[in-house]
């Protein structure tokens, strides 16, 4: 039985969240909304999965104030607040996480953190997923956010021996890549934490020192993997199936068509959105799969 406690705290973070972001204009108001019931589903299954959410949110907000000024001449639609609508949010881990947390909140193991597909296959099998997901997420936000500030021009993924603008979508380099193994690490490192918290009996009120289960610091590497291959995918499909619009007149990387844009790279078959997505979801899988490789 879901205890009073966990119902307060499922409402209050995520609405904290939720408001503060509406406020300061990180998220529009159906995002913040979005952000909420993704918060109170992922705070009823677990709190590892709230406090995932906080370093996803909080890394996110920090990266986007950060190369103003390159974005600025480069970026015709950058906004130093975020501003991410509900979109973005669904793309970005508002989908597939909480709804994963909705469909086995009834057999998941309140806050068992540690792999184990054997004995405790369900929490494996919902953690492997949020955490990759969100690795990619926060991963790709650091690499594109962070990345733009790279001292020489970045090169498309595709054609590694090509320089093209920054913001281009699919354009890399090795500050970009760095931020995104970061990324992996952070919510590899958030898990591990609360691994050691149960593992020394400091949360959940019991001592499970001598439980029998696998070690659990190389999810903290599989994170990190995750956050890397998540970045890459999203590269490619940003280099190959989504368009990268120059503006003549403005000199600027813009979203929008017009008589005055030319596309520098990429079909347009998909939006930013569905990259995101696809990446993410994909990463996801990837998590999955090497958890489960592991810790089977």
């Amino acid at each position: 039985m879901i205890s009073l406690l966990r119902i307060f705290i499922s409402i209050t973070i995520p609405g904290i969240i939720a408001f503060y972001g509406y406020k300061r204009k990180k998220l529009t108001y159906g995002a913040s909304i979005l952000a909420f019931f993704t918060g109170f589903f992922s705070t009823m299954c677990s709190y590892l999965f709230t406090t995932i959410i906080i370093t996803f949110f909080f890394f996110s907000v920090y990266a986007t104030k950060l190369n103003v000024k390159i974005k600025k001449q480069t970026e015709d639609h950058y906004k130093p607040s975020g501003n991410r609508n509900y979109k973005q949010v669904l793309s970005n881990g508002g989908s597939i996480p909480p709804l994963v947390c909705l469909l086995t909140l009834k057999y998941f193991k309140n806050d068992t953190y540690y792999l184990d597909f054997n004995t405790n296959k369900i929490s494996s099998i919902v953690i492997s997923i949020f955490a990759g997901f969100y690795c990619s997420a926060l991963a790709d936000t650091l690499s594109s956010e962070i990345g733009i500030a790279s001292k020489g021009l970045p090169r498309l993924i595709t054609k590694p021996w090509k320089k093209v603008m920054r913001g281009t979508n699919g354009a890399v380099s090795l500050l970009g890549f760095s931020a995104s193994l970061f990324g992996g690490f952070a919510i590899g490192m958030n898990f591990y934490i609360h691994y050691l918290l149960y593992h020394y009996g400091l949360i959940n009120h019991q001592n499970v020192m001598y439980n029998n289960y696998k070690s659990q610091w190389p999810f903290v590497i599989i994170c990190v993997l995750t956050g890397f291959f998540g970045s890459l995918v999203d590269s490619i499909l940003g280099a190959t199936l989504e368009p990268t619009l120059f503006c003549t007149v403005k000199n600027k990387i813009v979203k929008l068509r017009s008589p005055t844009t030319i596309t520098i790279t990429g079909l347009n078959i998909l939006s930013n959105n569905w990259v995101n997505f696809i990446s993410c979801t994909t990463a996801c899988l990837f998590c999955l799969g090497l958890s489960y490789w592991v810790y089977c």
